[in-house]
């Protein structure tokens, strides 16, 4: 009897065990299947939170500042020139260049009003335009990224001028140059790609000259010349007649002179063309 009874036991006890050990692996195997489901759900989540935050960055990119082409000036007339064109010109030709010029300045509006030198980065633009607004009389309001291109920043600067009679309030563009390209403290040009160079020149000088009734400016160019490069800027310097004189209109042009190793300005001269 007794026997049997141990036996009954044992089968008892291995049953229990059996019993356990299925619900233990049964558990198991539930758990894994759970952790695949979660994991693959996060997943999903994670892509559709990643896509939205990709849109959110361009989005936010796309409203925090506008990334335009730029200013282009090939020429500043309505025709080309070649050099000897320009320079085997008679006095009625070159008269005629005068008027359209006028007639051109007065049909454009001028949109940039001034260039400030270069920065390395979109805060340091600003500090830049900032300093050269604020003084005693001039209170600046607001410095801020109106758009930029490969080469320039373009900001917007606000500002009240208050002396003891006047008190105006003033909004302009202005162009910073990218330092990549132009340093403007060592006076240094980026040689990459010298077109680049000629850009920078031609944008500078039209947005200093465009109100300069003295200087009409018709075209430029850039060439290798040697060591160095040379960028040619062919304007009219004019000299207005008093009444019942002719203005005096001479063709002149600006050579800069571009160290083709360094990049560094050399030189710029001028002379009659």
């Amino acid at each position: 009897m007794r026997k049997t009874r141990k036996t009954k036991k044992k089968q008892k006890r291995k049953i229990i065990l059996l019993v356990i050990g299925l619900v233990v692996i049964t558990i198991g195997l539930l758990a894994l299947e759970i952790r695949q489901i979660v994991k693959d759900v996060g997943n999903e989540n994670n892509i559709d939170d990643t896509s939205q935050v990709t849109q959110n960055v361009v989005d936010d990119k796309d409203l925090s500042k506008e990334v335009v082409e730029g200013i282009k000036f090939d020429s500043f007339v309505d025709k080309s020139y070649t050099k000897s064109e320009l320079e085997s010109m008679t006095d009625d030709e070159l008269k005629s260049l005068y008027d359209f010029q006028i007639e051109l300045t007065n049909e454009k509006e001028q949109e940039y009003y001034d260039v400030f030198g270069s920065a390395e980065t979109e805060s340091e633009a600003e500090k830049i335009v900032y300093d050269n607004f604020d003084n005693e009389n001039q209170f600046v309001n607001k410095v801020e990224l109106d758009s930029e291109t490969e080469k320039y920043y373009v900001l917007t600067v606000n500002w009240d001028y208050i002396n003891q009679n006047v008190a105006k309030n003033y909004t302009k563009k202005v162009i910073v140059f990218k330092e990549f390209y132009y340093n403007f403290e060592t006076n240094t040009f980026n040689l990459d790609n010298i077109q680049n160079v000629k850009e920078i020149l031609d944008i500078e000088n039209y947005i200093k000259n465009y109100s300069n009734s003295g200087k009409r400016i018709i075209q430029s160019f850039i060439d290798k010349s040697g060591q160095n490069y040379q960028y040619s800027l062919y304007y009219l310097d004019i000299v207005y007649g008093r009444e019942n004189e002719d203005d005096i209109i001479t063709p002149q042009k600006e050579i800069v002179t571009i160290n083709a190793t360094t990049g560094v300005v050399e030189s710029i001269s001028k002379e009659r063309w």
